[in-house]
């Protein structure tokens, strides 16, 4: 997890903060669900915390002071897009899914999302990419600045969920090669 999110800060920071924030809420879920020894839970929400904030810093610091302008990109008072207190603005993103990956698609994602809801508190894979798309579709809806391709950290961990329902649907090979297909030929 730490080399992870080492990887993701020397990309673009704010990469880092949504994993870093999925990771965080996954080891607390897992803290609140686990009935056996807790210890390990919290000294891993320790060690994914610790190294974000370490590499925050680094990043916003060297090579030179980027606090100026990241305090200026936290404050900023453009707004576009609709305002999070509105159906609109909580709806924005999962319409701007939907135009992105077509309706069809969208649906079978949408479908397959709910389905791993269900499984959410069997499954421990199910139950980390469940929370990761919550928790940066969560954060990127209370972004005063509303931009479709913002959706894009969000594919991996749909697209996953996906594949591993259709790939538990009993029926023929030939039928779930068709409907993998059929997924990613529009994405």
């Amino acid at each position: 997890a730490g080399a992870f999110i080492m990887a993701l800060f020397s990309t673009k920071y704010n990469f880092g903060i949504y994993y870093s924030a999925a990771f965080i809420v996954f080891f607390l879920t897992e803290y609140f669900l686990s009935k056996q020894n807790r210890k390990p839970l919290i000294t891993n929400t320790f060690v994914t915390f610790i190294p974000m904030m370490i590499l925050f810093f680094f990043y916003i610091y060297y090579p030179h002071n980027r606090s100026g302008a990241f305090l200026k990109m936290i404050s900023e008072t453009r707004i576009s897009g609709p305002s999070i207190f509105r159906f609109e603005g909580l709806t924005y993103y999962l319409k701007a899914m939907s135009i992105y990956m077509g309706k069809p698609v969208f649906i079978v994602i949408a479908v397959t999302f709910l389905v791993s809801l269900l499984e959410f508190g069997k499954n421990r894979k199910i139950r980390y990419l469940v929370i990761s798309a919550a928790v940066i579709l969560f954060l990127n809806t209370l972004l005063r600045q509303k931009i479709y391709r913002y959706t894009f950290m969000i594919y991996p961990q749909v697209f996953l969920l996906a594949s591993y329902q259709i790939a538990k649907i009993r029926i023929k090979d030939s039928i779930r090669i068709f409907l993998v297909i059929f997924l990613f030929s529009y994405a």
